[in-house]
């Protein structure tokens, strides 16, 4: 008797596990390998670390495409990104005036599109961080945080970047204006501008505001896989996935959209204790051959086949193998009670 999984029919079978409450993580999956991690526990690698303050070095926000073109409240000011003892990050944000270029690097005097001077006054100032350079293209993308609630709050965790006029986004953790009110909703988004878009809301049983939560999302090429707190939430495949490598930004706005923000403002903050960025390793030539198959020295990557027999995984170590073309589960192969087991077939990239 003989299991067998081929390229031609994507299929994923866990034992063990039910892939929607877990999911594949790099907490069972060690397939992943960590590519990026910032725990914030030293403002002066800001710089070395690749962020710069800002949506992509930017001040604030104008949403062009909204009817009528409307401004976010806020201007980010680096002052605002503030370093905890001991580690982890705070977007602060503030009740007060100044005076910003909505784009720094445009004229004071230019109209924008909502009809405003690119130099203006802001009631609001926060804090944002976004890659200054570097851009990801697939992989696993992952934010430990807490988010601030009440009225206009607008935090978010996403990858966006914009080639030819198109914008392509992936919104992994967002808390809309309104949403921020009860924070027990939030959207993970894909979007491929301008046309080609996939909108989720997700809803809890719990205050997010009230502890540090996970978000995540697994990017490949054909799908977007979005986590809290290792379980899986929702998939999004097809021709809304983006294809080119994107930045990423984490954020605090201020909703220019209603409900209106509380009065008094309170000030809050969006508090962050790390961000991690996983690269799936792939050795896509090797065939893999075994009998009894040593699970725990393996080397886990994407492979082009697995043929294993006689082999038994072990209680207490989660096993998820992966490949491009097969994976042969033959006789004498077993998953006894207690151990986790995952068999994907995967593409290369």
């Amino acid at each position: 008797m003989k299991t067998t999984f081929l390229k031609t029919i994507p299929l994923i079978i866990c034992i063990g596990i039910h892939l929607y409450v877990t999911g594949q993580t790099p907490d069972n999956d060690a397939s992943w390998q960590l590519l990026f991690e910032d725990e914030f526990t030293d403002s002066n690698t800001f710089l070395s670390k690749g962020w710069c303050s800002g949506y992509f070095c930017s001040n604030s926000h104008l949403h062009c495409k909204a009817d009528p073109p409307i401004c976010e409240r806020q201007v980010f000011e680096k002052y605002n990104i503030v370093y905890n003892p001991g580690g982890g990050l705070s977007l602060k944000s503030r009740k007060e005036t100044v005076t910003r270029r909505e784009n720094p690097w445009k004229s004071d005097t230019l109209i924008m599109c909502d009809g405003k001077p690119n130099l203006r006054e802001f009631y609001y100032t926060s804090g944002a961080i976004s890659s200054a350079t570097e851009r990801f293209s697939y992989g696993y993308f992952e934010i430990k945080c807490k988010v601030p609630k009440g009225s206009a709050y607008w935090p978010a965790f996403w990858l966006w970047y914009s080639e030819q006029g198109i914008g392509q986004e992936i919104d992994i953790l967002e808390v809309s204006g309104e949403n921020s009110v009860q924070c027990t909703t939030y959207s993970s988004n894909v979007y491929m501008d301008p046309n080609l878009k996939s909108k989720g809301v997700i809803t809890t049983s719990i205050d997010l505001s009230q502890e540090y939560h996970t978000y995540a999302a697994e990017w490949t090429p054909h799908s977007v896989i979005f986590y809290r707190d290792n379980q899986q939430t929702r998939v999004v495949k097809g021709d809304t996935v983006p294809y080119i490598p994107l930045k990423v930004c984490i954020n605090l706005s201020i909703s220019p959209w209603p409900p209106p923000v509380i009065n008094p403002f309170t000030g809050k903050s969006f508090d962050i204790e790390y961000v991690k960025i996983y690269t799936l390793q792939t050795d896509c030539d090797s065939i893999i051959i075994r009998d009894n198959f040593d699970f725990t020295t393996h080397f886990y990557s994407l492979k082009k086949s697995y043929q294993l027999s006689n082999s038994v995984v072990p209680v207490g170590f989660p096993v998820t193998i992966r490949a491009t073309d097969e994976i042969e589960l033959q006789e004498g192969f077993e998953v006894p009670l207690g151990a986790e087991f995952c068999a994907m077939i995967t593409e290369c990239h």
